[in-house]
């Protein structure tokens, strides 16, 4: 009786139960077994167990079911088997019946269908094998630390931002990331970096790591504290290489710091500009004044020699003036293609026999592109490059002089707003004194010097600027302090031929006399007075205009009788060029003498592009003064002196 409870009790179970002989012939099989291999009790008897799963299977049960005949005598197994086409899993826990003598004599397995259980561990597995592919494929950083800051896991985007392979994790896990950084900031990534993250949850910022080979990467991250369900809390983080990004973003700023600098040096320029105009305006009187007076002043007088000073300062004064306009508007005199290595080889040996204590060092290079323009500007400005590197140097050092051909593209010349192409470049580098960040940024303004009180107008550099820019180039200097400094020029080559050096010679002409009608036009009104003056005393008839509209109305009544119209550049309402281009209209052989406290370039070039007939930049003398207008009146009327 209390056998057959038993055996309702099993043939009733939840679980299946199945017993066989060592042969692996089924001696019994509960309700539970035959429903799920849908069979009946007949059909499952004596026919062999192994036979019901999975093929692919049967090596994993024989080998479980050879284990089973040793102590101490269980096993368990799972197992595949298809029913009605469909693969069902089954987890069986087997124990051998063994008699007295220690021999199996059956094995009674207790199994139970974990297909579900399968199917979700398939399921499980699936997604994190999408997950870590996901991970594996993003370009972004990914990788997880523990609590000490230690690797436990990188992507291969972080190996790869760190300069190792893929098979190469091994070499970072369970390093600490601060392996990676310089000795100085392992304090600040325990300090700041770990207990940040244990207090706060989080840490986010950008650091520096040192890669495989020794370079050096900038990552942007951020890491959050991780608590699972079950295990240690861990750092989670995602990161991002920002090494190019970075270096760009400097690029950046500097070329905005660039163009700002010229904008502000345009700026500068056109306010240095006007200030030389109107500051030449007043030399202009001073000069003619002067100049008036030494005609009626004896050599023996005790005057005379003041009066030839007052001239001597005037000259200064526009030799200042005539700086301030190199670096406002240029003002180039005569252009033509030059070869720079033979100037800067002649005007540095010039500027060493001076300086024995400056070793001067060569690298020019052969077949220098040439250039187009002024050689006397050039000469300004390698010459007060020579001197402010001797400044740098009181105690002696090296200048060295270096030239080569350079092609430029958009990427360069874009701060400068010039043309990319070929252009020749001057290095002029010294082992001085250098300049702070501060120095470096205003070395190029007027007025500015290191020098000290009294040592220097501030103008030599500024000038250089001026010229340069004129010329199409632009110039740019690098300098640390005690590591020396170097001034970089850059001039667009030309593709025409040098021409043999011409020779210039000249002489002061005397003051002569002249005649005949003069319209002189200027809105300055010690400019107009003196200048009628000094016209009148050279002989000529003068009529006075104090603005552009009077001198039309003036030539419109005497056209006839004026021999040449003095015509000022610059003046409010109708300007020069306007008033020539009606005079012009009115008469096509007037004969017109084009006068600015500005150099010849520019707006003054453009009028003598035009047809007019000549320039005098003041402030001029007599001399300048008799000798321009008797040479331009004799053009056209040769009876006339």
């Amino acid at each position: 009786m209390t056998q057959d409870r038993y055996r309702v009790l099993i043939d009733q179970m939840n679980d299946l139960m199945v017993e066989f002989d060592r042969d692996m012939r089924v001696l019994f099989a509960n309700s539970s077994f035959r429903e799920a291999f849908d069979c009946t009790s007949g059909e499952v008897i004596g026919t062999d167990f192994g036979e019901r799963f999975h093929p692919l299977d049967a090596a994993r049960i024989k080998s479980s079911l050879e284990g089973i005949h040793l102590p101490p005598h269980k096993s368990a197994w799972e197992v595949r088997a298809r029913i009605h086409g469909r693969d069902k899993w089954f987890a069986w826990s087997s124990r051998a019946v063994v008699d007295s003598s220690g021999t199996v004599r059956s094995v009674i397995s207790v199994g139970r269908d974990i297909t579900e259980y399968k199917s979700a561990e398939y399921r499980l597995r699936r997604s994190e094998q999408q997950l870590r592919d996901l991970v594996n494929s993003i370009s972004d950083l990914v990788y997880t630390q523990d609590l000490e800051g230690r690797f436990l896991s990188l992507n291969p985007s972080m190996l790869k931002a760190l300069g190792y392979g893929p098979t190469e994790e091994a070499l970072l896990l369970g390093r600490p990331a601060s392996d990676f950084m310089k000795p100085k900031y392992k304090p600040l990534f325990r300090k700041e970096y770990l207990e940040h993250i244990r207090k706060l949850g989080y840490h986010e910022g950008v650091s520096q790591y040192f890669k495989k080979d020794g370079s050096i990467i900038f990552l942007e991250y951020r890491s959050v504290l991780v608590h699972p369900m079950d295990g240690d809390p861990y750092i989670s983080g995602l990161g991002r290489d920002i090494t190019e990004k970075r270096a760009a973003e400097k690029k950046i700023a500097q070329l905005q710091d660039q163009m700002l600098q010229s904008k502000k040096m345009e700026a500068i320029g056109t306010l240095a500009g006007g200030i030389a105009h109107d500051f030449n305006n007043l030399l202009m009187g001073i000069q003619g004044t002067a100049s008036l007076m030494l005609l009626d002043t004896p050599s023996s007088h005790p005057h005379h020699e003041k009066l030839k000073f007052i001239e001597q300062y005037v000259k200064s004064g526009a030799d200042l003036t005539r700086q301030l306009l190199g670096f406002a508007r240029g003002g180039k005199y005569e252009v033509k293609p030059i070869d720079l290595n033979q100037l800067v080889r002649q005007s540095a040996e010039m500027f060493g026999r001076t300086r024995k204590e400056i070793l001067i060092e060569y690298s020019l290079q052969e077949d220098l592109w040439p250039v187009e323009a002024d050689r006397s500007q050039m000469e300004q400005i390698l010459l007060n490059l020579y001197v402010n590197a001797w400044h740098a140097m009181p105690s002696g050092g090296v200048l060295k002089l270096v030239t080569e051909n350079v092609e430029l593209t958009n990427h360069d010349v874009l701060p400068h707003r010039l043309e990319p192409g070929r252009y020749a470049k001057i290095l002029v580098c010294d082992t001085g004194e250098g300049m702070d960040p501060d120095t470096r940024d205003r070395i190029f303004e007027p007025f500015f010097t290191s020098k000290g009180l009294g040592r220097g107008t501030g103008l030599g550099l500024a000038s250089v600027y001026g010229i340069v820019k004129n010329h199409g180039g632009f110039i740019l200097v690098s300098s640390e302090p005690g590591k020396g400094s170097t001034f970089s020029i850059h001039l667009p080559a030309t593709s025409r031929a040098l021409s043999p050096e011409s020779a210039h010679t000249g002489r002061d002409a005397d003051v002569g006399s002249g005649s005949g009608t003069i319209l002189l036009v200027d809105d300055e009104k010690i400019v107009l007075e003196v200048g009628a003056e000094m016209l009148q005393r050279l002989g000529y008839h003068v009529l006075k205009a104090p603005d552009g509209q009077q001198a039309l109305d003036l030539y419109t009544r005497h056209g006839e009788k004026i021999h040449l119209v003095i015509l000022d550049m610059i003046m409010p309402g109708m300007g020069g060029g306007e008033v020539f281009d009606r005079l012009r209209a009115m008469n096509p052989t007037v004969k017109v003498l084009l006068s600015s406290g500005y150099s010849v370039d520019g707006q003054a070039q453009a009028i003598l592009d035009r047809g007019c007939d000549g320039f005098i930049q003041k402030p001029f003398d007599l001399t300048a003064l008799s000798t321009i207008v008797s040479e331009i009146i004799s053009r056209s009327f040769p009876m006339s002196r």
